[in-house]
């Protein structure tokens, strides 16, 4: 009887460890997934010429994007590991090869595109109208900004990886709502569907420096004279 209440006792532990874990990165992507759709609908208003531009260049960017994800994943995978096995050190390691891989190669594809964002554009739509709506969009989506948005996730998915799950959310938050939704219904009366561009452009600018001041703090935590509550802050 016994046993079975402590082997109880164990499984609800381990429920609520997951609920932890799975009910902030549920609420990141209700967030992100929620402000692309409100960008979608802002960006919708300005005609078709617009929606088609922007859409060419939302399959260029998103390609622009896989190395950053690659690299996240990978984050996540070692720094966790790492982090169960209390090798707070090699963890730190892990996130800063891995924001090193992410943001050098998401400059060299940065660089392709903006050097042929005419050409990439023509792939996919061919009214001038479309493409230079599109050539805009990659012009202030998939220049320095991208830069940032390497950072941005790399720093995520350390900080899920870490035990900071929350921390992530709350960058979500920043990035999809206050940034680039809150930002977007501010300058689109001013600028028109530009407007929205900048919005996203600037989104990741916020929770980088977040995500940084996160890893800055978990590297104090793990040097080798570091206090146990110092360790625990972190």
């Amino acid at each position: 009887m016994a046993r079975r209440r402590r082997r109880r006792g164990e499984l609800r532990g381990r429920r609520r460890a997951r609920a932890r874990v799975a009910a902030p990165a549920a609420f990141q992507q209700v967030v992100v997934n929620l402000s692309y759709l409100a960008i979608t609908s802002m960006t919708n208003a300005f005609g078709t010429a617009v929606v088609a531009g922007a859409g060419a260049a939302t399959k260029a960017n998103t390609l622009a994007g896989m190395p950053v994800w690659s690299a996240g994943q990978a984050v996540s995978a070692a720094a966790a590991r790492c982090e169960g096995a209390g090798d707070r050190r090699r963890a730190l390691a892990y996130a800063r090869a891995g924001l090193a891989v992410s943001v050098g190669a998401t400059a060299l594809v940065v660089l392709l595109v903006q050097a042929s964002a005419p050409q990439v554009i023509g792939l996919f739509a061919d009214d001038p109208d479309a493409m230079a709506a599109g050539v805009l969009y990659l012009r202030a989506c998939c220049s320095a900004n991208s830069l940032a948005y390497a950072a941005m996730y790399a720093l995520d998915s350390f900080a899920q990886a870490t035990g900071a799950p929350r921390l992530a959310a709350v960058n979500a938050l920043l990035d999809a709502v206050v940034v680039r939704v809150g930002l977007a219904a501010l300058l689109v009366p001013a600028l028109g569907y530009p407007g929205v561009f900048a919005a996203q452009a600037l989104s990741p600018a916020l929770p980088c420096v977040v995500g940084a001041a996160y890893l800055r703090r978990y590297a104090r935590g793990a040097r080798p004279g570091a206090g146990a509550g110092e360790r625990a802050a972190s």
